[in-house]
Order: C-alpha cells, then structure tokens, then sequence
C-alpha cells in the first residue's frame, strides 16, 4: 500500500494460522509486495522519460523504494516462537533501512530486543473495560438497526 512518498506493507500474524504463517511465507509476502511497487515505479519513471532504465536507475530506485518502507508486524506474538526468531534475525540482517513497527503481548519484548540486538522504544498500551464495552454496544446497535428481524 502506498501513503504518500512511502510504502507501507501490513503482516497480521494468527496462532490459527501456524502452518502457512512460517518465515518464508512471512518474508516472500514483504518481498512479493516491496517488488510490486518497485516494478510500479520503475515503470512509472520509464513511462515519464520515454526512454530505457539503466540498471543503476534501477538499483537506485530499488534502495530509495526500501528506505521509504515501513513494515508493520502486528501480534508478532502469535508466531510460534522459533518462527518469530528467525524472522526477527531476518529483519535485522536484511531489512536494515526499512522502518519496522511491531506490536505484541509484553512477554516477548526481550526476545525482540535481543533477536534485533537494539532496545526498542516500546509503548505499553492496555484494553479499557468502558472503551471495550461502548465499542460492543455500539457494535451490536448498529448491527441491530441493519437487522432488526435478527433479534
């Protein structure tokens, strides 16, 4: 997905989901989307020129593309917990210009800190039982407005 100049691609991990949800697929989805709006670009860029890219416009494009990136990870604790490793390795090798936003359960931020070998900043956010509640309620009034013979 494009916002403005950057690009932003959106991982969301499921404990259901163990079996697809492995670090190739994870990594192959990232590079699969981050090659797409490369590809889109480079063309674009061909399209305005009207002329052949060189490689070195290419390369050039490819790295801007990737520092103009954000990589969002959501429920990273959800993976099981060798997958979440490996991966977390793999951004940190191979993701380094990249800006990568995680969010999980506080249990595994030492685990994320030291795969990524730096100290993260972290913001702890907690459920609010009345934010939760008026969200349910809301939810189930709207539902019920477009039903109302559900009931």
């Amino acid at each position: 997905m494009r916002h403005g100049e950057a690009n932003v691609a959106y991982i969301h991990c499921d404990y259901r989901d163990q079996t697809s949800q492995i670090v190739v697929n994870i990594l192959g989805s990232v590079l699969r989307w981050l090659l797409t709006e490369t590809i889109i670009t480079i063309l674009e860029s061909i399209k305005e020129k009207v002329q052949r890219a060189k490689i070195g416009e290419i390369l050039k494009v490819f790295l801007l593309h990737l520092h103009r990136s954000f990589l969002c990870l959501d429920a990273l604790d959800e993976l099981e917990s060798r997958t979440r490793f490996t991966l977390l390795k793999a951004l940190r090798t191979e993701f380094g210009s990249a800006r990568i936003f995680l969010t999980g359960r506080p249990h595994i931020e030492p685990e994320v800190n030291g795969a990524l070998q730096v100290q993260l900043d972290t913001m702890h956010i907690e459920a609010n039982v009345g934010d939760t509640r008026g969200f349910l309620l809301h939810d189930i009034e709207e539902d019920m407005n477009i039903n109302p013979d559900d009931l």
